[in-house]
């Protein structure tokens, strides 16, 4: 099993983006196909993550995100386990309403 699930940021942010849903229990059992596929709002659109993050790994319990910027709003907010990590900066709210992790 890999360190974690690395969420690479492909490019800077032009807006910020709310990141709440990505969090280990939302990807349980997932690929990283599957995973990529997974939509997320950005701006007035919704987009696969993979339009946004290169996705590597497999261990879903270790979120890491790398290149990470500030307009990533709330990192971890409402985490119920598992582990994020943060390379880089992190915007507002960060771990928000964390239960566990």
């Amino acid at each position: 099993m890999s360190a974690g699930l690395v969420f690479r940021l492909r490019d800077a942010l032009p807006l910020s983006i709310e990141v709440s849903a990505l969090i280990p229990s939302a990807f349980t059992g997932k690929s990283v196909r599957e995973i990529e596929t997974l939509s997320i709002v950005f701006g007035k659109h919704t987009v696969a993550l993979a339009e946004l993050f290169a996705i590597e790994g497999d261990n879903t319990e270790h979120l890491i995100f790398e290149n990470a910027s500030e307009r990533l709003l709330r990192i971890g907010a409402g985490l119920d386990g598992g582990k994020i990590t943060v390379h880089g900066n992190a915007g507002d709210e960060i771990g928000f309403a964390m239960q566990a992790g």
